[in-house]
């Protein structure tokens, strides 16, 4: 179950958790015109890097979610 895995709220699984991250796509992939909501979640302490090419890594133990 959804619920069950931390990302949303357990009393209502169609709000994201507190302390999930909002982002957009810069390129979104088109589905007949719907919009998507897309949250990351990061170790507590842990921070993302972007390599010289612009290639992003997330931590081991990071989250994405995708409404």
């Amino acid at each position: 179950r959804l619920s069950q895995t931390g990302c949303v709220d357990p009393a209502n699984p169609t709000i994201p958790a507190a302390g999930l991250i909002p982002y957009t796509v810069r390129w979104p992939f088109w589905v007949d015109g719907l919009t998507k909501s897309t949250w990351v979640a990061l170790p507590d302490g842990a921070v993302p890097t972007v390599s010289a090419d612009g290639d992003l890594s997330l931590p081991v133990g990071s989250v994405v979610m995708k409404e």
